[in-house]
């Protein structure tokens, strides 16, 4: 039969195992977090230089009834770009 005692023991270990679980870093949790987080990097500069590469495409055909959508397009990039720096911001301050 269990003692009282022992079932105390069993469940602090219990809770002790759950607590660990739960506020486990990111790190050991997820062993690649860091190589994650270098592979978003890169997402990002790629945006970044594609945000580039649209507004020197619309300044190409400045004047055009396309400029604003190839410039709408390099918007966009520049956004989402500014959302993944975010994003890796976060990652590395968890």
């Amino acid at each position: 039969m269990t003692t009282d005692a022992e079932l105390d023991r069993m469940y602090e270990a219990a809770i002790a195992d759950e607590w660990e679980e739960i506020n486990k870093t990111p790190e050991r949790k997820y062993p690649e977090w860091n190589d994650a987080i270098k592979k978003i990097e890169s997402a990002r500069e790629l945006l970044s230089e594609a945000a580039e590469i649209l507004k020197a495409g619309a300044e190409l055909v400045e004047g055009s009834f396309e400029d604003d959508r190839i410039l709408s397009l390099q918007s966009e990039a520049y956004y989402l770009a500014a959302d993944v720096t975010k994003q890796v911001e976060r990652m590395k301050s968890a």
